[in-house]
């Protein structure tokens, strides 16, 4: 090619590129279109409108960057075959992604990571490759033993800017008056995002001038963008439903922001930094309640820490709304935090009531209930509900602790806080706390094994739900008190073998969950659910519902749920023979981490679905020592809702092991007896079941047809049971002989037909 003019160039490249087109597609690639030189647009502004044949273009360009020639070309070319396609930028969950890939499945992926890349990188994906690489570079991020590790803290992180772009910015700012210059440094003292008035107010100028500058800065250093174009696609309804606060520029890049903001002298830093955050208060109002993290942030830079512990606040509770629990607590912690610089004074005590509150139901969510920081949250709020005379505050506080004495099964301690939780209530008159109320005492009462009484509870809180008209201050744990009574119910409902009305009862609760959109309420309800086709032996639909919800609790960090979900999940995956010792493994870990950290409310119930897969397993000593383990914790804590079935089980093991009638009868006795107190025909009827195969093999005719008539009784009693139901609870029985099998199959067949 010879070295004429660049239309010479432009013609000769062409002639090439219709000659090779003939015989070949041509794919002609453009990256960083906003970088190219002139005669580079002109060339391909000339082959758009020649169109040499098969040629395919393709070009990348920011358009907020853009010179002058670019745009003028690409107005020349719209009405030719020339098609724009707007790239939008990652959004969070594109980041997640992003970093799942880059980082592998194991990394910890924070809240406040995924949103600080999102601000920096603009949502442009090779920025954020462009910082997660420098993080790499710095040891901010690290692989330790195959397994990437997040080590740097959000404050470290966000000061960090290379070398080599602050000399760059350093040199660019040099050149900028001091004014701009100014502007600049108040803009980076806001965030990436700021408003042009906020600059105005800081610096005592006119917002005409000030927008003139920003448009200026934008035009000819392209270190600024307007947000216009962003904010006018949210349609207003929107906006107002989701509290958007509409800024109007932005820097172009993290990177300017941070190195402009690293320029900035400690003592002006204070300064600036108080003016924007009461700039921010006069001009917003309450709407800098939607950016109370930032709002934080400006306030302890100045030295306001009163009221940056009251923004974290408020972050915390914007966290909680959005469900980002963890991202809550770093809110919550850093208000705390925040307090312990401050003196002692009436207010300072509200502010930790408040920060405490709300981080006792996001530990309750994330650690577990029976967590003892929990404890030590809610025992301090309770003792400052009380001094400052707070009885808004004084519910919550007691319902926490309850929620900690009930899942370690201290059903004694538990049953005061939820009587007293009642007793607040009613003199309140808040129907949701009357819901919250009803439905602890319920759940104590439920696994205290009184399940008419439990069942009255539940009911009484789903009326008290039906006229509540607004949602409360408090948050409790994350868990809607009509999802709650109604799971509840279902689990009651089954133990008085009304089997219809607990799987009503338990899809109701999955359906209500998912109309409200709430994680924790959605993983617990399907757990529940999970639990009565179990219990129904509906294996398949166990196995769903238990995955769904683990899946969600895993996804969340709900550690009570996925550990509970996950007993089920593994029985239910149990029922193969290939997966069967797995599934132990699995539920005896689970089992084991539960006991360490005291969460025993469901570990009797647990360990009778453990030995259940031990007996399919044909490992009876085990089995014994599980539910003899289960008995004594029942016995010991007063959770006697599954001590009969225990019982039951029991005999069973001894009966397949050839031991003696005695304590075999003995024991179906005592289940049977307790089941009677309690009401629970369900497991009455596995009981009555075990009975009849026990004194088929001693060949006693009077207590088979005794027990076998009161079985009749109370299987006619129940329109939901059957003889298929029968079938499978005298199969599951498995005596050693199966002879004996069939004919307490053929008994029981006999009975049912009269």
């Amino acid at each position: 090619m010879g070295t004429g003019s660049s239309e010479d160039v432009g013609l000769e490249m062409l002639q090439i590129l219709k000659a090779y087109s003939n015989h070949h597609p041509v794919l002609l690639i453009f990256e960083d279109l906003h970088r190219a030189s002139r005669p580079c647009v002109d060339l391909i502004e000339l082959i758009v409108r020649q169109n040499p044949g098969h040629v395919l273009l393709l070009s990348e360009f920011r358009l907020a960057g853009a010179p002058g020639y670019l745009r003028e070309a690409l107005e020349n070319l719209a009405t030719s075959r020339l098609e724009s396609i707007r790239l939008d930028g990652f959004e969070e969950e594109d980041v997640r992604v992003f970093l799942e890939g880059d980082l592998g499945g194991n990394f910890k992926i924070e809240s406040w990571f995924v949103e600080d890349l999102l601000t920096w990188s603009g949502g442009t994906p090779f920025n954020v490759r462009l910082r997660i690489d420098g993080l790499k570079r710095v040891g901010a991020v690290v692989n330790r033993h195959g397994r990437w590790n997040l080590v740097w803290s959000r404050e470290q992180i966000r000061l960090y800017t290379p070398d080599d772009q602050v000399t760059a910015v350093e040199q660019f700012l040099d050149e900028l008056s001091v004014e701009l210059r100014s502007m600049l440094e108040v803009a980076s003292i806001e965030g990436k995002q700021f408003h042009g008035p906020i600059i105005a107010n800081v610096l005592d100028l006119t917002v005409e001038k000030t927008r003139e500058a920003l448009r200026l800065l934008e035009r000819k250093h392209g270190i600024v963008r307007r947000l216009w174009s962003i904010t006018a696609k949210v349609d207003q309804s929107r906006r107002h439903q989701q509290n958007i606060v509409a800024y109007d520029y932005e820097f172009s890049h993290g990177i300017f922001r941070d190195a402009v903001n690293a320029q900035i002298q400690p003592e002006t830093r204070i300064i600036l930094a108080t003016k924007v955050a009461n700039s921010l208060i006069t001009m917003l109002g309450n709407r800098c309640n939607d950016m109370a993290d930032r709002m934080a942030e400006l306030l302890e830079a100045g030295g306001q820490l009163d009221q940056a512990a009251h923004y974290c606040q408020l972050a915390a509770e914007n966290s909680t709304r959005s469900f980002d629990d963890y991202a809550g607590i770093s809110h919550a912690e850093r208000g705390i935090s925040l307090l312990s610089r401050m003196d002692d004074s009436e207010q300072r005590s509200r502010t930790e009531l408040a920060l405490k509150i709300t981080l006792g139901a996001l530990e309750s969510a994330t650690r577990g209930f029976s967590a003892p920081l929990v404890q030590t949250l809610y025992l301090r709020t309770e003792e400052l509900s009380e001094l400052l005379n707070d009885h808004q505050n004084l519910f919550p506080s007691i319902w926490g602790l309850w929620v900690f004495h009930v899942v370690r099964a201290e059903m004694e301690i538990a049953l005061e806080r939820a009587e007293s939780i009642l007793s607040l209530a009613e003199k309140n008159r808040d129907p949701w706390e009357m819901s919250e109320a009803y439905s602890a005492l319920g759940l104590t009462k439920l696994f205290q094994g009184e399940f008419p009484e439990a069942i009255g509870a539940l009911t009484k809180g789903l009326t008290a739900y039906s006229r509540i008209t607004e949602s409360p201050t408090h948050l409790l744990a994350r868990l809607d008190p009509k999802v709650f009574c109604l799971s509840m119910l279902a689990r009651a409902s089954h133990q008085t073998a009304s089997f219809a009305q607990a799987i009503a009862f338990a899809e109701e609760a999955v359906r209500h969950a998912h109309v409200l959109k709430q994680p924790y309420s959605i993983a617990f309800a399907e757990m529940f659910l999970a639990y009565i086709h179990y219990f129904r032996g509906d294996i398949n639909s166990c196995l769903a519902a238990a995955t769904s919800s683990a899946d969600l609790a895993v996804r969340e960090g709900l550690h009570q749920v996925t550990a509970w979900a996950g007993v089920c999940l593994h029985r239910a995956l149990g029922q193969e023979d290939q997966r069967r010792t797995e599934s132990i493994t699995n539920i005896k870990r689970v089992i084991e981490e539960l006991q360490n950290a005291s969460g025993k409310l469901c570990c009797p119930q647990f360990l009778s679905m453990l030995a259940e897969l031990l007996i399919l397993n044909g490992d009876f000593d085990d089995a014994e020592k599980q539910v003899e383990n289960g008995i004594l914790l029942a016995e010991i804590t007063g959770n006697r809702d599954y001590l009969a079935e225990l019982l039951r089980m029991k005999a069973q093991i001894l009966q397949m092991k050839g031991g003696s009638l005695a304590p075999i009868r003995r024991l179906i006795s005592r289940a049977a007896q307790i089941a009677l107190s309690q009401g629970a025909r369900a497991q009455l009827l596995r009981i009555l079941v075990s009975s009849v195969i026990c004194e088929l093999g001693s060949k006693r005719k009077g207590p088979v047809r005794k027990n076998l008539k009161t079985l009749l009784s109370q299987l006619r009693e129940d329109e939901d049971s059957g003889e298929m139901v029968l079938a499978k609870d005298v199969l599951a029985a498995k005596p050693d002989n199966p002879i004996e099998t069939v004919r307490a199959a053929w008994w029981l067949r006999v009975v049912l037909r009269g």
